[in-house]
């Protein structure tokens, strides 16, 4: 039981992280954007990553190692069909690439 708190916890956890970095992020871009600028808008996009890491790897042992619910019911229901398609959706958008020049 307490392995289910702690993974429920720490899901929860990078959710705050991954909306910290995404208001990090816009401040970095509404300021200028040389070479500290990159800086903190890169910053803010590994903090967002790291709440991805944290998001994909709880979800997927709450979801399939057996803590929480159970795998039939995450992959029967119309929920997490929902979840999936939204993360698939979100993942398949063109990569923009950043030009800096010193």
């Amino acid at each position: 039981m307490s392995i289910r708190w702690l993974l429920a916890a720490l899901h929860l956890f990078g959710l705050g992280v991954g909306l910290g970095a995404v208001w990090a992020r816009s401040r970095a871009l509404r300021g200028t954007l040389n070479t500290a600028g990159i800086r903190r808008v890169l910053g803010a996009d590994t903090w967002w990553g790291i709440a991805a890491l944290v998001w994909i790897s709880t979800g997927l042992l709450r979801a399939f190692a057996g803590f929480e619910k159970g795998t039939t019911y995450y992959v029967h229901g119309n929920i997490a069909a929902g979840l999936v398609g939204t993360t698939t959706a979100g993942t398949d958008n063109k990569q923009r690439t950043l030009t800096v020049t010193y």
